[in-house]
């Protein structure tokens, strides 16, 4: 209307040539984890539920019962520290892209850590 030529056809983005910031990948991460801890959940109780009511099965599942609580807990420590992270910076004003960055770092380091040596004790 004004001279503008605006394109109405449909935009390809190639989503593995998107370069994302670390800040944004650690706030994505922390909804998918979040996401993640709600859709497993109902899995895990169904285990225990299922493992109490009929212990053969127990035998039928011990890879399973091996390995989801420990995806469950590293998910859960993942979302515990990012969310932590979040909560820090509004409670100290933590609003410079440079701090937003340190700690995003230090939630990546953190949880890689923290993932590590809970594996290592359960194995």
């Amino acid at each position: 209307m004004y001279g503008a030529i605006v394109n109405k056809q449909p935009v390809f983005l190639d989503l593995t040539k998107i370069h994302l910031p670390i800040t944004a990948l650690v706030s994505i991460l922390h909804r998918i984890t979040g996401i993640l801890l709600v859709a497993l959940l109902p899995i895990g109780v169904a285990m225990l539920y299922g493992v109490f009511i009929r212990p053969e099965l127990f035998q039928e599942c011990v890879l399973m019962s091996k390995y989801f609580p420990m995806a469950f807990v590293c998910f859960y420590l993942y979302h515990v520290v990012a969310g932590t992270r979040h909560i820090l910076s509004e409670l100290l004003h933590w609003h410079e892209l440079k701090c937003a960055r340190q700690t995003a770092w230090f939630v990546l380091v953190g949880w890689s850590l923290l993932s590590l040596l809970f594996i290592l004790r359960v194995l």
